[in-house]
C-alpha cells in the first residue's frame, strides 16, 4: 500500500479533471487560415529537448476554454519529464468550429502580444460524456504565433485504439505522449518532476493539506494500523450528492463482516455541498474538512475511537464514477483521505456498479492501509 502522502500525489495526477466531460462540438474539418506546418520549427522545438519552455493554454472543452483541464494537460506533461511549463489564460475569443481558424485567432492574438515562453500548446477535446472524445485537437505555436506541431486524432486510427481515451485525462495523457513524441523526447527521460509548479498549482487550487499535516496523517495512520481492536462510526455516505443513512449500515456490516473493525452507523453526518468541478481533489479535501468540521462541533454524535464518512458520485446511468472516503480521529484529525476512480488498480479490480460495490471498495482500501 502506497504511503498517504504518495496516495495524494498520484490522485491528484491520475483523475483531477474525470468529472468533466467532453464537450458536445459539432465536428469540422477545414484548413484555411492556419499557417503551415514546419519541419524546421519542430526540429528548432526538439533541439531543446526536456528543457522546452511552454505555456499550456486552457483546453476547449464542452463549448468554452477549461482552465482546470489546461492545468492537467500541464501536470502531465510535468509528470512526463518537462520541468519547463507554465499554466496560461486563453488570449483569443473561439468562433466557429475549425481548428485551423482557431489557430489563426490564436497567432494573431501571439503576433499583437508574443508569449512569455518560447512556445504556446493548445488543445481541443470533442465528443460527449456518453460517446466519448471523438476527435482530439492539439498545436504548438512559437512565441510569434507559428506554427510548429498540429495533430488531429480520431477513433478508428492505430494511435487513438492504442490508446483508447474515455475522458479529459485519458486525452491529456494522449496529447502529453503525442506532443513528447513529436519533440523526439526519448521515454528514458519522461521521469516525473518531483514538486514541479504544475503539481504545485493543483495541490493549492485542491485544498491538499501541506507537508507537516501529511506526516501527521502518517503517524495518525501508524495508531490506527496499532490498534488492537478498532471501533469505527460510519456516517451515512453521500450517495449521488444526498447523505444515504441506508447506505451507512450497509458499508457498517461490510467493514465489521471484513473483520477490519468493530463498526456502527450513524444517522447523521455533516453538511456537505460541493460546488460542481471538474477538479476530484478538490471534491475530496472538501469532504475531509466537512467530516472534521462535523466530529469537532458534535462529539455526542461520536460513539467509536474512528469516524468514517464516504462520498460515492455516479455517472448519468447511475454507475459508481468515483468513490471517496475520510477517515478521522476522534478529535476530527485526519487519518485516511482516499481516493479513487477508474484510474486505480482497486477500482478497477472491483468495478462497482452500486452502492454495495463502492462499500467493498472502501473496504478493500481499508484493509491495504491496515496492511
Amino acid at each position: 500500500m502506497p504511503s498517504v502522502a504518495r496516495c495524494m500525489r498520484i490522485a491528484a495526477l491520475a483523475a483531477l479533471v474525470t468529472g468533466a466531460g467532453c464537450g458536445a462540438i459539432a465536428l469540422a474539418g477545414g484548413q484555411k487560415n492556419a499557417s503551415p506546418h514546419s519541419t524546421e520549427r519542430l526540429a528548432a522545438a526538439a533541439k531543446h529537448g526536456v528543457n522546452i519552455a511552454v505555456t499550456v493554454l486552457p483546453v476547449y472543452l464542452q463549448g468554452a476554454a477549461n482552465r482546470d483541464v489546461g492545468e492537467a494537460l500541464g501536470l502531465v506533461l510535468e509528470k512526463n519529464g518537462l520541468p519547463n511549463i507554465y499554466a496560461g489564460e486563453t488570449p483569443f475569443a473561439r468562433e466557429g468550429d475549425a481548428f485551423d481558424d482557431a489557430l489563426a485567432a490564436l497567432a494573431a492574438a501571439l503576433r499583437a502580444n508574443p508569449a512569455q515562453t518560447d512556445y504556446v500548446l493548445y488543445a481541443e477535446f470533442l465528443g460527449t460524456p456518453q460517446t466519448g472524445p471523438v476527435e482530439i485537437r492539439a498545436a504548438l505555436l512559437d512565441r510569434a504565433g507559428e506554427l510548429v506541431w498540429r495533430a488531429v486524432h480520431k477513433p478508428g486510427e492505430a494511435e487513438f485504439e492504442r490508446a483508447r481515451p474515455r475522458e479529459p485525462m485519458t486525452c491529456c495523457v494522449f496529447v502529453a505522449e503525442r506532443l513528447c513524441d513529436a519533440l523526439k523526447i526519448a521515454t528514458s527521460q519522461r521521469r516525473p518532476i518531483s514538486d514541479g509548479r504544475m503539481a504545485q498549482l493543483w495541490e493549492a487550487k485542491s485544498g491538499m493539506p501541506k507537508p507537516a499535516e501529511r506526516d501527521a496523517m502518517k503517524t495518525r495512520l501508524a495508531a490506527f494500523k496499532a490498534r488492537d481492536a478498532r471501533s469505527v462510526t460510519v456516517l451515512p455516505p453521500f450517495v449521488g450528492g444526498r447523505p444515504d443513512a441506508q447506505a451507512a449500515t450497509g458499508l457498517a456490516k461490510a467493514l465489521t463482516g471484513a473483520g477490519l473493525c468493530s463498526a456502527a452507523a450513524a444517522e447523521t453526518g455533516p453538511a456537505f455541498e460541493p460546488a460542481p468541478t471538474s477538479n476530484e481533489q478538490k471534491r475530496l479535501w472538501e469532504l475531509a474538512r466537512a467530516v472534521r468540521t462535523f466530529v469537532q462541533a458534535t462529539p455526542e454524535a461520536t460513539r467509536a475511537d474512528y469516524v468514517l464518512c464516504a462520498d460515492y458520485t455516479l455517472k448519468p446511468d447511475g454507475v459508481v464514477h468515483t468513490v471517496h472516503f475520510v477517515v478521522c480521529d476522534r478529535a476530527g484529525e485526519w487519518v485516511i483521505v482516499d481516493f479513487q476512480n477508474e484510474h486505480q488498480a482497486d477500482f478497477r479490480r472491483i468495478a462497482p456498479q452500486n452502492i454495495d460495490d463502492a462499500g467493498r471498495l472502501v473496504a478493500a482500501r481499508l484493509r491495504g492501509y491496515l496492511n
